[in-house]
């Protein structure tokens, strides 16, 4: 329940502070964020500035999912 709770303050906040996309690495949880509305994506659709963290460069495998939540405008 933490979890959820979580994932649902993230996306609000995102929200209200008028982002239009999250976008998410993970290599264990494919199967969990579809529930909240993200969906797969791939590495060359992710924005430049997104693709140049350290999570996305370093932190995480190539073999990484790559999952999207597009918010409202």
């Amino acid at each position: 329940h933490v979890a959820r709770e979580l994932v649902e303050r993230i996306i609000a906040a995102a929200e209200a502070q008028g982002v239009h996309a999250l976008y998410l690495l993970t290599t264990t949880a494919e199967r969990y964020f579809p529930g909240f509305g993200f969906s797969t994506t791939t590495r060359d659709v992710v924005p430049e500035d997104i693709r140049e963290s350290e999570e996305f460069r370093d932190a995480c495998p190539a073999s990484a999912t790559v999952m999207c939540l597009k918010l409202p405008s």
